[in-house]
This record gives structure tokens, C-alpha cells and sequence, in this order.
């Protein structure tokens, strides 16, 4: 991939000393479409890696230590159950991974029974979607859908792992996913849109 930059930088370059105009049109045009098929090419290499990860069942175990700053935003014996919530919230509002991570693991340990956990586990996986890390996203959202069938976010976390499924090209695993939320929560606020995806899946 570093060479076809290096050639195309090249060529760009002759194209400038040659001084021909009509000729520097095109190789720019030329190097555009390019470098947009190497980005597509790029993400589709990710996205078939993550598929691979996923249908091997592996997980990445990537811990990061959180930090001394993070630590210190989340005092939990200065918060209450709602206001640590809160603190969670605004960790991924910001997109602070870090953070979110390691006030959830110590509010859960004080709070096992939170009626918010279902909502942190929720968080951290729709984080995971956003980076684009899918095996750890699925991870999260099963997390939910299996913990706390009961709770709010079950439907979503299902309808959610139903759509990395299909992202990832996974259709029977994205039917299972979009099945269990009709059959499982059909009043809920997804099933029409489990269902009408369940209808456009091949």
C-alpha cells in the first residue's frame, strides 16, 4: 500500500515539472479514484476481520488501566446510586472510553443489582460499535440481552447485535438476533423494525 503511494506521489510530481495542465488533471483525477478505492479496500479488510474474529468466537483481552484523573472524577463514596449514574453518562457522552470502563466495573461492584447496569453494559457496547470494534460490541449486547432479559434495554441490545450481525454480512445470526426481538419483546419500541429488517435480509 506504501509503494502505490510512493508511485502515485511520483507520478503527481512528474506531472507538475512537465508542466502540461491537461496531463495534471488527470493524473490528479486518477489519483483520487484511487486513493478512494484503497480506502474502501481498507474498510473492507476490516470489516472481514472483525467477521473472522467473530464467527471464531475470539475475544480480544485488551486491558487498559485507568488513569489517576479518571479515577478521581468517580469518587463513588461522595455519589449516590443516580448521581454516579449520571457521572457515568457524561464518561460516554465525551466518548472517554477509559473512563467509562473502569467507573463501571466499580459501580457495578457496589451496585449488583442496579436497575441502571443493564444501561452501563448498553453504553459500553454501543462505544465498542462506534470504534468499530464489532467482536467486543456483540460481546457487550449479548451481555445485556442474557443478564437482564427483563430490563429496558434488552431489545435494543438484541436489535443492536441483530445489526452487527448484518453489517458483518452474518445474515442467519442477524435473523436469529431480529427473531428474538419479535418473538421476545413484541411490544417494545423495536420489533417493527426487527421485523422489517428480518423482511429485507436475504
Amino acid at each position: 500500500m506504501k509503494l502505490i503511494s510512493v508511485f502515485i506521489t511520483a507520478l503527481f510530481m512528474v506531472s507538475c515539472v512537465s508542466g502540461n495542465e491537461s496531463v495534471q488533471e488527470s493524473t490528479h483525477r486518477k489519483m483520487r479514484t484511487l486513493s478512494s478505492k484503497l480506502k474502501t479496500q481498507e474498510r473492507e479488510i476490516d470489516r472481514l476481520k472483525a467477521k473472522n474474529e467473530v464467527l471464531k468466537g475470539k475475544e480480544v483481552k485488551s486491558i487498559k488501566k485507568s488513569s489517576l484523573s479518571s479515577r478521581a472524577k468517580f469518587d463513588l463514596s461522595q455519589m449516590t446510586e443516580k448521581g454516579a449514574y449520571k457521572s457515568l453518562l457524561r464518561f460516554y457522552k465525551s466518548n472517554n472510553e477509559r473512563a467509562l470502563k473502569a467507573a463501571s466495573k466499580r459501580f457495578i461492584k457496589r451496585y449488583p443489582k442496579s436497575s441502571y447496569n443493564d444501561n452501563i453494559f448498553y453504553m459500553i457496547g454501543s462505544m465498542k460499535l462506534k470504534q468499530k470494534d464489532y467482536v467486543k460490541s456483540i460481546k457487550y449486547f449479548d451481555k445485556v440481552a442474557k443478564s437482564y432479559p427483563t430490563h429496558d434495554k434488552a431489545p435494543f441490545a438484541l436489535f443492536a447485535k441483530g445489526l452487527v450481525y448484518k453489517k458483518l454480512g452474518l445474515n442467519d445470526q442477524a435473523k436469529l438476533a431480529f427473531s428474538d426481538v419479535s418473538r421476545m419483546y413484541p411490544s417494545s419500541s423495536v420489533a417493527k423494525k426487527a421485523s422489517a429488517e428480518l423482511r429485507i435480509i436475504k
